[in-house]
This record gives structure tokens, C-alpha cells and sequence, in this order.
């Protein structure tokens, strides 16, 4: 019996660790972004290396990776077409900022 209510004590911790963490995550590509440019473009980045980008009536999806400064996405068209955007980002107060290789950078909010 004690240690089923130690395990339990354990288990909440636990979860609230990982509410706590991933509410303080403000640096983090995760959750669902969309652009202050007429674009109105959004991206969706999941936990698992998935991404979708959305634009008006298009939808790419695909998988993501990043190591804090450099993000690639690997995305495919409905159409079946296969895209690579890499860009470098900062996120700085609430703000995802994607430069791509020719300077152009691309502003996001949450």
C-alpha cells in the first residue's frame, strides 16, 4: 500500500514537471505559429518532427529538424512535389524569426 501511494506521489510530480517545463518553453519551435506578413501563413511543429505549413487553401506536410539555429524542413505538396526549406531562427520575446540563405527573414507569432 505504501508504495502504490509513493509511486502515485511520483506519477504527479512527474506530469506536473512536464506542465511546468513545456509552459516554460517560450525558445521552443513547438505549438502553432502564423505569420505577421500578408502571407497568412502558419506552421504547425509537433514533438515528433512533424511539420505542416499552411497557406490559404495549400498544405505541406512533413518532418522538421533543428538544432536550436538551424531548421530544415522536408515537406511534400498535394500534389506529390518535395520541398526542403532550410532557414536559421531565433525566437526572441514570443517571435520566430526564419532568415533564409538569401537574407530574407520571416516573422512569426504564436
Amino acid at each position: 500500500m505504501k508504495s502504490r501511494i509513493i509511486i502515485g506521489i511520483t506519477a504527479v510530480f512527474a506530469v506536473l514537471l512536464m506542465v511546468f517545463t513545456l509552459s516554460g518553453c517560450g525558445d521552443s519551435l513547438i505549438g502553432k505559429w502564423r505569420s505577421t506578413s500578408e502571407k497568412e501563413t502558419q506552421l504547425i511543429f509537433v514533438s515528433t518532427g512533424k511539420v505542416t505549413m499552411s497557406d490559404n487553401d495549400i498544405e505541406l506536410t512533413g518532418t522538421f529538424r533543428d538544432d536550436g539555429q538551424n531548421l530544415v524542413m522536408s515537406m511534400t505538396a498535394p500534389n506529390g512535389e518535395k520541398y526542403v526549406i532550410e532557414a536559421t531562427y531565433t525566437i526572441v520575446d514570443g517571435e520566430l524569426h526564419l532568415e533564409n540563405s538569401k537574407g530574407q527573414v520571416e516573422v512569426f507569432v504564436r
